[in-house]
């Protein structure tokens, strides 16, 4: 009995140092990709701030609003294309990689057909809004980078399954940095909107190329094309794609019913200074992005292995963005315009500071809600958060239609 033991033991050490890292337990590897991605966010923090000391000073109210306009559209579409897969990825390869290649391959194939629908939709409300030939073109080139990204974030999804998070960090990094001095060189030049929207599309290029690099070198993609598969991941993505369309156009929709309310001329101006606090808050709303990219594979796995392990790290997720939301908040309400007045946007952004502080109002309430979200997604539950999502886009359609015709009257 002895002797057998003494046998068996290597054979278990040879195991253990066999086992790949996605499949340790315990919270290590999730530290270590928080850890990453905390890293690769405050470079991107900076890189965002200076990019918002720029923008609204070279291009103006006016121009930013362009952008506020065309990102509000891009966003939109973005949750359509994805049909809800890019969680279903996560969830899926993370229980079973050998899925990986057949599910990423055919994912891609299912965004590329709705990427065609996008931008037929896109060419339409032009041409239905008869927007400005310069708007036009911003929208034009801020959908195309969009489409790109949700090519890449497949490859993201793949990444974050396999809990490799490093790798979208640098990604991420690359994509801002190309951003950044690209933009800030263009302006610094004289260039105006359309340069900055191609910069902008330019940088998930870059994104994409990183990303699809790491995912090669790991894994073999090789993958035959069966259409039941197609029904699989619709199937499985559609409460995702409910849920994140809902809750992607409760994020945007009051940028383009700011143009239906007022008129798109009059628009333009104040989505500029709207956009400018929701770009800075933005900027400072990172954390429980990062909490549930880290977490979201082993919570998924916990809730049917070890329902009291996804317990704890659903207790913990909670407590660490409730507190990281405090300072946030603090900041916007607190120093929101002495910010403004600190960057130096000049008068026509003086808006911007009210603004910027009721949006750090609700920034308790959005980590809480990006976090829960999360927690019902790893316990199978997307269902009732599609009931949740439509009751919040409901009042918040009913408040915009009766909040912004006040608001521009008072100003």
């Amino acid at each position: 009995m002895a002797e057998a033991q003494r046998l068996a033991r290597p054979r278990l050490e040879v195991a253990q140092e066999e086992a790949p890292p996605s499949q340790l337990r315990g919270r290590g590897l999730e530290l270590r990709n928080i850890a990453a991605l905390l890293g690769g966010q405050g470079v991107t923090w900076i890189l965002s701030f200076l990019l918002m000391l720029y923008l609204p000073r070279f291009l103006g109210a006016a121009n930013l609003g362009k952008l506020t306009f065309a990102t509000s559209i891009a966003e939109m579409a973005r949750e359509f294309v994805l049909l809800g897969t890019s969680t279903f990825l996560v969830r899926e390869i993370a229980r079973d990689k050998q899925r990986l290649a057949s599910y990423l391959g055919h994912a891609v194939l299912l965004r590329a057909a709705a990427s065609i629908l996008a931008v037929a939709a896109t060419i339409g409300l032009v041409y239905f809004w008869r927007l400005p030939e310069d708007k036009a073109r911003v929208l034009y080139l801020l959908m195309g980078g969009a489409l790109i990204a949700l090519m890449r974030q497949g490859f993201t999804s793949v990444l974050q399954a396999t809990e490799h998070l490093q790798a979208v960090a640098v990604a991420n990094i690359a994509e801002k940095a190309t951003i950044t001095l690209l933009v800030v060189g263009l302006l610094l030049s004289g260039y105006g909107v359309v340069p900055v929207a191609a910069a902008m599309a330019f940088g998930a290029v870059v994104n994409l190329a990183l990303c699809v690099t790491v995912v090669l070198r790991r894994h073999s993609l090789r993958f035959k094309v069966d259409p039941r598969l197609f029904s699989v991941l619709l199937a499985g993505g559609l409460p995702f794609l409910t849920f994140n369309l809902l809750r992607g156009i409760y994020a945007w929709v009051d940028v383009p019913m700011v143009g239906l309310l007022i008129g798109q001329e009059q628009a333009d101006p104040v989505l500029g200074w709207y956009g400018a606090a929701l770009r800075l808050w933005h900027t400072c709303g990172f954390l429980p992005t990062i909490v549930v990219m880290a977490l979201l594979p082993s919570l998924a796995r916990d809730y049917h292995q070890d329902r009291r392990r996804y317990l704890s790290g659903a207790q913990k997720s909670l407590q660490l963005v409730a507190v990281a939301s405090v300072p946030i908040t603090i900041a916007c309400v607190m120093l929101g315009q002495p910010m403004i007045a600190f960057l130096r946007y000049g008068e026509e952004f003086r808006q911007a500071a009210p603004v910027l502080q009721v949006l750090g109002v609700g920034t308790l309430f959005n980590y809480t809600a990006i976090v829960m979200g999360t927690l019902l997604i790893a316990a199978d539950r997307q269902r009732e958060m599609c009931w949740v999502a439509a009751i919040a886009l409901g009042f918040n359609v009913i408040s915009n239609l009766i909040v912004i015709p006040w608001t521009q009257g008072l100003l």
